[in-house]
């Protein structure tokens, strides 16, 4: 058995996922991953589905939720507490870690009723801030610079929160951070460090963070700042206010869709309105033809 730290969750799992935090046997176990016999109704692809190359189909539930990645595997996961898996005998490896740290732990989240946003956690003078934003907007290429510029890592793609105390923390996940090839090539990094990632028949990698630079404890959440792309010549940040903040907030809410189909939805709405009373949310507006990332990482740290 292995043990790892996943989302602030001890975590005993029978399949080996390197990209996760490792940590010492122990009897406090919050979530466990195995493997399960599954009917055949459950693990066989439709037809349909076998005509694609990737996809998956779901169902959730309050308790119960249920995922089939095509040529993969399918997964349960329950309670919050458990995710089992049935994987396919040509699955991609990578591909399936991937699927159980994103998208089952997501589910697993949503079940604890944990709110997850989309984007990655970094920590800027001891506080923790997500970079949020449409895909395409640059939110990637931004974090990296932080990262160069000595920013700590928290988290790639989901970041968890904690909303049960005074102050409203960021939960780190697992010292990995994903690329896109055009970020390979940018940042330099050299192919026998990065791990290849298939992702829906994207191209992707991921470069593994090194202990001294992975933030691994609980730390306040200082801010969300949502990138955009506007018609400027400046990089423009502009803290958001009124009802605008809960509309920028819930559309950058990790599959917010999970919560509302497990029935969730009202759970959600008072974390996302406990976040908006303490929390600044910043919207980040980049020039659309020029690159400017120096220049953003600037105005971040000057009001940051």
């Amino acid at each position: 058995m292995y043990y790892y730290r996943i989302f602030g969750l001890n975590i005993c799992s029978d399949l080996e996922i390197t990209e996760a935090k490792e940590i010492d046997k122990t009897d406090n176990i919050d979530l466990n991953i195995h493997y399960e016999e599954m009917k055949r109704e459950y693990v066989q692809e439709t037809e349909k589905e076998l005509k694609k190359d990737f996809g998956c189909i779901f169902g959730y539930g309050k308790t119960e939720t249920f995922i089939r990645y095509v040529h993969q595997g399918a997964f349960f996961i329950r309670n919050g507490n458990e995710i089992t898996y049935n994987i396919k005998p040509d699955a991609s490896m990578n591909y399936v870690k991937q699927i159980i740290l994103c998208f089952t732990m997501s589910a697993a989240l949503a079940q604890r009723q944990i709110p997850v946003m989309h984007g990655s956690g970094v920590v800027i003078n001891d506080k923790a801030y997500v970079i949020s934003g449409d895909s395409g907007a640059g939110k990637s290429t931004l974090t990296a610079e932080l990262l160069n510029n000595g920013a700590g890592f928290m988290s790639d793609d989901m970041v968890a929160l904690d909303i049960t105390g005074e102050q409203i923390k960021a939960i780190p996940s697992f010292p990995l951070r994903k690329l896109c090839p055009d970020a390979v090539e940018q940042f330099g990094y050299k192919k026998e460090d990065i791990i290849y990632l298939p992702d829906a028949g994207k191209e992707k990698y991921a470069i593994r963070i090194p202990d001294e630079e992975y933030t691994d404890t609980k730390k306040v959440l200082g801010g969300i700042v949502v990138v955009s792309v506007g018609d400027c010549d400046e990089p423009i940040l502009t803290e958001v206010k009124g009802i605008m903040k809960l509309k920028v907030l819930t559309d950058n809410i990790y599959r917010s869709d999970a919560y509302a189909d497990m029935g969730y939805d009202r759970e959600l709405l008072n974390s996302c309105m406990a976040i908006i009373q303490s929390v600044p949310i910043y919207r980040l507006v980049r020039p659309r033809d020029k690159m400017t990332v120096k220049e953003q990482v600037e105005v971040l740290f000057k009001k940051l």
